[in-house]
């Protein structure tokens, strides 16, 4: 059965409203692990036909990798992907390691790209169809996830989104506002959604403190408000959809 539904990603240039918020739950272990570009091998490279939109974005292994803006010399992004966590807490797996990839191109016109992963175990599907919001600095993902009925893995969906501003894994700060997760380095910031909104979520260092490290330690989400000046990554919970039944295979 599927569940289904839609990531939001935004670079834009910073302005003074997303820094209004302000808060001491930091998360701890500032600034985390190096950071480092994910491998300069894809299978797919995304953009808008229009003036309007100035992002780029980069698929492989499964996953989105960078989305530049305002230019196509400046990376923001370094792996966006989704996190499957089994019910008890104890299985967590990866979309980039516990899946095998194939990709599609939809039109042969079009810069319009389809990622299936299914997982290794067989428990899951994932169908994610990316596109270039023409009139703004944003790429949208059409998010189908179907667990396989005969398998007992159902758990719960995270998204991890590990922003890398302004052309660096550094310096970067995040924080929750509202159903957007949002990241900021100097004059370049980012906003992720889920058109589900989050049940719940953590911004944290990547490799000491982020919801990665967290569910594969204990199971289970911390949710720190805020990381600061770091190698920032957030993670949030998405609550799936009611479910309905497949389409048949044609």
């Amino acid at each position: 059965m599927f569940r289904p539904f839609v990531i939001s990603t935004i670079s834009l240039l910073c302005c003074t409203a997303l820094f209004s918020q302000t808060t001491n739950d930091l998360a701890p272990g500032a600034p985390g692990l190096d950071a480092h570009w994910p491998s300069a091998a894809k299978n797919g490279f995304g953009t808008a036909n229009t003036l309007a939109s100035k992002v780029w974005f980069t698929l492989n292994n499964g996953v989105m990798t960078e989305v530049y803006y305002p230019r196509l010399d400046v990376p923001n992004v370094q792996t966006l992907q989704l996190l499957i966590v089994s019910s008890d807490g104890k299985r967590v797996e990866t979309e980039a390691d516990d899946t095998a990839h194939r990709v599609e191109v939809l039109d042969p016109q079009a810069l319009l790209f389809r990622q299936i992963n299914t997982a290794k175990s067989g428990a899951y599907t994932i169908t994610k169809t990316y596109v270039t919001d023409t009139q703004r600095s944003s790429v949208l993902i059409d998010v189908s996830f179907r667990w396989n009925a005969a398998n007992l893995f159902e758990g719960a969906i995270y998204i991890y989104y590990d922003p890398s501003l302004n052309n660096s894994g550094m310096h970067d700060s995040a924080w929750a506002d509202g159903n957007w997760l949002v990241s900021a380095d100097a004059d370049k910031a980012s906003a992720l959604t889920s058109s589900n909104g989050f049940e719940e979520v953590t911004n944290g260092y990547l490799g000491v403190s982020d919801g990665l490290t967290q569910l594969a330690r204990e199971g289970r989400l911390t949710p720190f408000v805020r990381a600061s000046d770091g190698n920032v990554v957030q993670v949030g919970r998405v609550p799936l959809a009611p479910l309905f039944p497949a389409h048949p295979a044609s």
